[in-house]
């Protein structure tokens, strides 16, 4: 039911907080939806819009730059409904980075039989496969006589491990414990 009397700004609010009860609404559609809003004039900056529909600021700046993506990448994917939130940043770094090389890419993978499946795509146009291998190799520390006294790993999940080979007296465990609590207070929520 919409309210006579309801100017665009407004009539927009209430359209996304009904779309936002959608299961079916993609990460695309609801990008393609800012950017219509704010190239109308609605809303004079994406913080602003946030703010009036109250929504996360980064997941509306995730869905724009979803929608911002040049089509031959979004058909790549088959649909764009198949785009997913946590896929923007790095599509959107992949196309800043080096623009030809996505398309070429997005060309390469939109030609293959059959069809990639969503992750499959994300990951050739991004090379996701080789950060991740990457991410998941442990770095490791070593003394002045070249054995290792220490080692950061993490898992799948992105949990990391630090794990010492020596024991630590008391005055080691106190700095590597006010460390962590000093890094752990930096990255809270």
């Amino acid at each position: 039911m919409i309210e006579p009397g309801l100017n665009d700004t407004q009539l927009f609010v209430e359209m996304e907080r009904e779309n936002r009860g959608r299961e079916d609404l993609s990460a695309w559609e609801q990008g393609v939806m800012y950017l219509r809003a704010l190239e109308q004039g609605l809303f004079p900056s994406a913080k602003q819009m946030a703010a009036a529909i109250d929504g996360d600021p980064s997941n509306i700046g995730k869905a724009m730059a979803l929608a911002r993506l040049p089509g031959e990448v979004v058909s790549a994917f088959g649909s764009p409904l198949n785009l997913q939130f946590r896929w923007a940043s790095f599509l959107r770094d992949a196309h800043q980075r080096d623009p030809e090389r996505l398309l070429q890419s997005a060309r390469e993978v939109s030609a293959r039989q059959p069809r990639p499946k969503p992750a499959e795509v994300f990951a050739a146009l991004t090379g996701a496969r080789k950060a991740a291998r990457a991410a998941l190799t442990p770095s490791e520390w070593k003394d002045e006589q070249g054995e290792r006294v220490a080692t950061l790993s993490f898992d799948r999940k992105g949990r990391a491990t630090v794990a010492f080979d020596h024991p630590m007296d008391e005055s080691q465990r106190r700095r590597l414990t006010k460390l962590i609590e000093g890094f752990v207070a930096r990255k809270g929520p």
